[in-house]
Formats: C-alpha cells, structure tokens, sequence
C-alpha cells in the first residue's frame, strides 16, 4: 500500500485516505521522499502490536463479556453514541444528518448485497482517479489524435483487456452459464 498506493481492502483504504487527509503521498517515490514517514509507520505498527497484545491478553476476556447485553439495550447505547461523536467533531447537525443518510445508505446496500470494500476503495481512489484522468486528457489533447493517444498505448490497451474480461467473467449471466455448465457436466458423470 505504502509503495503502489493501492490498497488491498476496505481497511487499508481507509487508511490511505487517512494518509492523504495528513498530508502524505504514498506511491512508488514515498520511501525516497518521505523516508523519516516511512520509519514512523513502520515503528508505529510495532508499537501498535505489542499493546494489541496486550489489550488481547488482558483487557478482551473482560470486554468480550458485553456479547452478553441484549440488543434492545445495546444498539440505542450505540446509536447515541455515534450521535454524540458526530456532533461533536464540528458540532453541526448538519453532521449529524450526513451520519444518519450515510448509515441509513450503508444499511440498504448491505441489504441487497452489495460489499463495502469496493465502495469504499471507490471512494479513497477516486479523487486520485480523477485528477489523473484529467491529467491524461489534457495531455492527450495536445496531439493530432486524441482517442488513440490515449487509448491505443499497449499498457493501456491490455489493463482495458483485463478491465472488460473482468467485468465480463463477474457479470451475473456468465455465472449462471457457468453454473449451468457445471451441472450438465455432473449430470453426464
């Protein structure tokens, strides 16, 4: 994450967002240009496992025991506490609402079955994935032919192969012919 500037999941995300909002630009030059950044990470991910050890080791058997609460005591607990913390942090209610559109928007799209990684990679990169494409266009219209320029470079041309034979191989007809394919074969064996 900290050399590609590409995260592997939602949390890592969530941490290069964090990265990006302090300032630092993590990406192939980060260990030349922040090396001191660099060794305060990697130092600070040390000492934040061996206090998790610790917290592991004596805090979670006494925590572990608020499994036990019932809900219709423990979620209004939450529910006012993410209240207090989004009022507090600018203490407008205007966070307060964002906080009750976006839950209430995480609610939904967990109902249908949607997965929060690539909302939330969508979210952290695509800022970055704007800026580079109108870096892009505006490099490319400089030229005599624009659409070729940008789109008829070899490395442009195999990450749009892989790109469509992703989104062909994931789409839900093409599991469903999977799916049939497989069962006709166990039903010739």
């Amino acid at each position: 994450m900290l050399t590609l500037a590409v995260p592997g999941d939602a949390v890592t995300a969530i941490i290069l967002s964090v990265f990006y909002i302090h300032g630092l630009q993590p990406g192939p030059t980060f260990l030349r240009m922040g090396r001191v950044h660099f060794y305060e990470i990697v130092a600070g991910g040390l000492i934040g496992c061996v206090f998790l050890l610790l917290l592991g080791l004596l805090v979670a058997p006494r925590i572990s025991r608020i499994i036990n609460v019932p809900k219709r005591i423990l979620l209004p607990i939450v529910a006012v506490l993410c209240v207090i913390g989004a009022y507090a942090c600018n203490k407008r209610m205007f966070d307060v609402g964002l906080m009750i559109f976006f839950g209430i928007l995480g609610f939904l799209l967990r109902k249908r079955g949607f997965s929060t990684a690539p909302i939330t990679l969508g979210l952290v990169l695509g800022g970055m994935m704007d800026s580079n494409f109108r870096r892009a266009v505006s490099l490319a219209s400089t030229s005599t032919n624009p659409l070729a320029t940008m789109f008829w470079r070899p490395i442009t041309m195999v990450l749009l192969v892989l790109t469509i034979f992703t989104l062909v191989t994931n789409a839900p007809s093409f599991k469903r012919f999977r799916e049939k394919r497989r069962a006709a074969r166990q039903q010739k064996a």
